[in-house]
């Protein structure tokens, strides 16, 4: 399964473990999963998640490790055993971020769950080069 995100990526979450809990509490399981961090020219950042993973791995074959450079089409991972891939795109922007008491009793000490803090936004509605200031909004 290629990455399908704009530009290049840094793995910054690789979660191997087929039973690891979703970041919503009360959700259930979401399994392996590979998150990017995508920074803008703008300054701004989005995080994306490629979960239910059978297997994350790069061309090579070899597993990803976090602090890789992905590009657009390299190759991630295979889609897991329930055939379905789970996708998110996590904007850092403004009215987006959890600061619950229960996020930061969970993750608080986490560095490499920052990315969660963040809530995930429809997919078909975001629009990239808007977000990253390469177009204005129509």
């Amino acid at each position: 399964m290629p990455y399908h995100g704009g530009g290049r990526g840094a793995a910054v979450g690789v979660e191997q473990d087929e039973q690891a809990s979703v970041d919503a509490f009360g959700i259930g399981h979401c399994g392996r999963y590979i998150v990017l961090k995508h920074s803008y020219p703008n300054g701004r950042v989005v995080f994306t998640r490629y979960a239910q993973l059978g297997r994350i791995a790069g061309v090579d074959g070899r597993p990803i490790a976090v602090g890789a450079t992905l590009r657009k089409a390299d190759r991630i991972g295979e889609i897991g055993p329930t055939t379905i891939l789970h996708f998110e795109i996590r904007p850092v922007a403004p009215g987006t971020t959890q600061t619950d008491a229960a996020w930061q009793a969970r993750y608080g000490n986490d560095p490499s769950m920052d990315w969660s803090r963040y809530d995930p936004v429809d997919p078909k509605k975001f629009d990239a080069d808007v977000f990253g200031g390469r177009k204005r909004k129509p």
